[in-house]
């Protein structure tokens, strides 16, 4: 982006240096590159790794920045507001705002951990706690680039913060575990309750918090034979494996285009599958 020399800058310029669009083009690709950095690893962690077990905030960053992106542009053509000192009512009412957010981000950490949308968002906001906190005197100051650029670290800082924090174990490594018990050609099927998959595989290792958390189901050969194997995320380790020959309930959870021939009826806190009659 080319810089614009001083004679040929608008009335508004320095109410224009304010937004994105007027910062260098170096800060410019920083601030995109910590914005895809965050939003990669989001994805990555959330629909690659661990398969919908852990949650993570890809879609609302997404979202977040493009209209971020909108705003700033759109304010870097207004012209500049008039200069108006705060009153103490407004001080005062900021001050109070900020000593919300705190009780306002533990809420929302206990809430995610009471419900399982996962660590990561927990941690996100906490690590977001800076961002929120500075004082306007700062603020006031930086470019909204430069706070693009402090969001987005902080936000993968509370990413990596949150996955560690969880200690689950992703689904590459759940893959690992497998092989190491000498199953071959071993495909992941899909990310299930255990209380689904407990009824199917008799034999099994499921506590009854596993009842209640998701299960990585894998399919694999193990001597010449096809075996079902589901490997509990939270624990780390295998909690259920079994052969899967041909009509064997275990195996319309290996073949999931079986279940197009079901309905899926809730009752309740029950999911049934009942045969459809065409």
């Amino acid at each position: 982006m080319e810089k614009i020399k001083e004679k040929e800058r608008p009335a508004y310029a320095e109410w224009g240096k304010f937004c994105f669009v007027h910062a260098p083009a170096w800060v410019w690709g920083i601030a995109l590159l910590c914005c895809a950095a965050e939003i990669f690893v989001s994805y990555l962690v959330e629909y690659r790794l661990y398969q919908g077990v852990l949650r993570t905030g890809t879609i609302p960053f997404a979202v977040f920045l493009i209209i971020f992106l909108a705003i700033a542009w759109y304010q870097s053509e207004m012209k500049p507001p008039k200069p108006t000192p705060l009153d103490k009512t407004e001080n005062r009412l900021n001050r109070v705002l900020y000593f919300l957010y705190i009780p306002l981000g533990i809420y929302l950490v206990f809430l995610g951990l009471r419900e399982q949308w996962s660590f990561v968002p927990a941690f996100q906001i906490i690590f977001l706690f800076p961002a929120l906190l500075l004082p306007p005197k700062i603020t006031n100051r930086l470019k909204a680039v430069h706070m693009l650029i402090f969001i987005y670290c902080l936000l993968l800082a509370g990413t990596f913060a949150g996955v560690l924090a969880a200690g689950y174990i992703s689904q590459p490594h759940a893959v690992e575990l497998l092989q190491e018990q000498g199953y071959e050609n071993i495909a992941f099927q899909e990310v299930q309750k255990g209380e689904y998959l407990a009824d199917d595989i008799p034999d099994n290792a499921f506590l009854p918090e596993d009842m209640e958390t998701p299960v990585y189901l894998f399919s694999a050969e193990k001597g010449g034979e096809l075996w079902a194997a589901a490997v509990s995320p939270v624990r780390g380790i295998i909690i259920g494996e079994m052969p899967a020959p041909e009509g064997s309930e275990i195996r319309k959870w290996l073949d999931p285009q079986t279940l197009d021939f079901y309905y899926k009826r809730w009752d309740g806190d029950i999911v049934t599958y009942e045969m459809k009659l065409e």
